[in-house]
């Protein structure tokens, strides 16, 4: 990719409303921005764990939400059939393929952005390829997306009493402060 070039998960222009959501999800993920368990760790005063909400098998970053995370490994492994199809049809490097969409890294690379230089083992692929692949990777990410924001609703009431009894707890456990003696009395 050039300087002034748009990235290509931008140059598709997106025509329907879905595809603008599947974009801005892809373009989330990508930039950091969508907020994970790790994100808020990270910015939390108050020592958020970054451990996964939905399956509590690690922090949830990026590779974990879209290769790793147990809760949403149906979407995936659907997802992950499909993409393997559409890369066998551009690639002649069928061994390459599947150990790339079984190694969490590389198939994070792929779904965010297949124009990747860490995966020259396998591109570059021809212009009608990536376009493929990107609006094919748009939709896992905005259906990951959607099954978490379904799962984590369904924890909501659980999350949300933990976290009031933990700050319970640092509340009852901090020292009170002492009161300053005011010399001039």
């Amino acid at each position: 990719m050039k300087f002034g070039t748009p990235h290509p998960v931008i140059s598709l222009a997106p025509c329907t409303t879905e595809q603008v959501k599947r974009t801005a999800t892809t373009l989330q993920i990508l930039a950091g921005t969508y907020m994970l368990q790790s994100n808020r760790a990270n910015f939390n005063q108050h020592g958020t764990d970054p451990s996964c909400l939905l399956c509590k098998s690690g922090p949830e970053n990026r590779e974990h939400m879209i290769a790793r995370c147990e809760a949403t490994e149906h979407i995936r492994d659907v997802h992950r059939r499909k993409l393997l199809d559409i890369l066998y049809k551009h690639c002649d490097q069928a061994p390459l393929l599947q150990e790339t969409i079984q190694n969490p890294s590389l198939f994070t690379a792929i779904v965010l952005d297949c124009t990747n230089p860490a995966l020259t083992h396998i591109a570059p692929f021809p212009c009608d390829a990536i376009r493929e692949i990107i609006a094919f990777c748009q939709q896992l990410t905005h259906s990951l997306s959607a099954e978490r924001h379904t799962q984590l609703q369904r924890l909501a009431p659980r999350i949300q009493k933990k976290r009031k009894l933990r700050q319970r707890v640092q509340k009852a456990t901090r020292k009170p402060s002492t009161p300053v003696s005011n010399p001039h009395a």
